[in-house]
């Protein structure tokens, strides 16, 4: 069957002032107007009603949040790229790349962190309970450090009377490596063995290249400032020149051809 147009489905009924809309099946009883008076007040108060109908639903809408602000977004989670050891006694973890962020905890000499790859200056990023956190990047390698021993050296500790905590560690160090050694020299004369900054290892040719390569090695834990070995020297400073030659002394024991002499630093070491 041919549906009617729209404006032929709104019938008025007979009730003086009143008409029923018949629209879709659903009808609404509605006031018609007597009069044009009566219409334009109709119309004015229709429009009002409309005006406020938009306003009640602007306001509705103006207290929902702006949509960006409604959709919630998750930092992504950082992805290692490597991992690397520190190298320091104890390593401090912090939650920026400042010297004043917190300090979340302390990574022991050792420890196999999870790298991001990002650097921020002296800084690299490592992942601590999936968070990116920073370290100091100088204390990061990708070889697993050497044990370092504090432990007292097992022939006796008495060379270390007014020695510098460095050089302490030097020794102990050593002496737990290298149990052959039997003759050191610790405080004695001028110069830095007598501020107690420098240790001599008697030893033989083959053992005091080890010890000499294993003092320029693990320099930064064991605050090693500088490392003399038959006639050569060895210096922090000029570490990437290698080893340097040094004028004839006039003995074996002056050219140190039958002793290693580390110096050091003081109180810098990090084992």
């Amino acid at each position: 069957m041919r549906r009617r147009p729209l404006a032929q489905r709104i019938l008025r009924t007979a009730i003086p002032g009143v008409a029923v809309v018949a629209l879709l099946g659903t009808s609404v009883a509605m006031a018609w107007p007597d009069s044009d008076q009566e219409a334009s007040a109709s119309n004015a108060s229709a429009k009002t009603y409309a005006g406020d109908l938009d306003a009640q639903v602007s306001r509705n809408m103006d207290v929902r949040p702006p949509l960006d602000e409604r959709i919630k977004t998750v930092d992504p989670k950082p992805v290692a790229k490597d991992e690397k050891y520190s190298t320091a006694g104890a390593l401090n973890v912090r939650t920026e790349p400042d010297a004043d962020a917190k300090v979340l905890t302390e990574l022991k000499r050792g420890t196999k962190v999870p790298v991001t790859g990002n650097d921020d200056g002296e800084w690299a990023e490592i992942i601590y309970k999936d968070e990116a956190r920073w370290v100091t990047a100088k204390y990061l390698s990708d070889e697993k450090p050497p044990s370092i021993s504090d432990a007292p050296c097992a022939t006796g500790s008495g060379v270390e009377s007014g020695l510098q905590p460095d050089t302490i560690r030097v020794h102990r160090a050593v002496c737990a490596l290298f149990g052959s050694i039997t003759g050191y020299g610790g405080r004695s004369g001028g110069g830095e063995h007598g501020t107690g900054r420098a240790l001599d290892m008697m030893v033989d040719r083959a053992t005091g290249d080890e010890i000499a390569a294993y003092l320029q090695k693990n320099y930064r834990a064991l605050g090693v400032s500088q490392v003399i070995w038959r006639q050569r020297i060895w210096t922090v400073q000029l570490a990437s020149g290698g080893w340097r030659s040094m004028s004839n002394r006039g003995s074996a024991t002056a050219n140190h051809m039958d002793h290693v002499h580390a110096t050091t630093y003081g109180n810098s070491g990090t084992s």
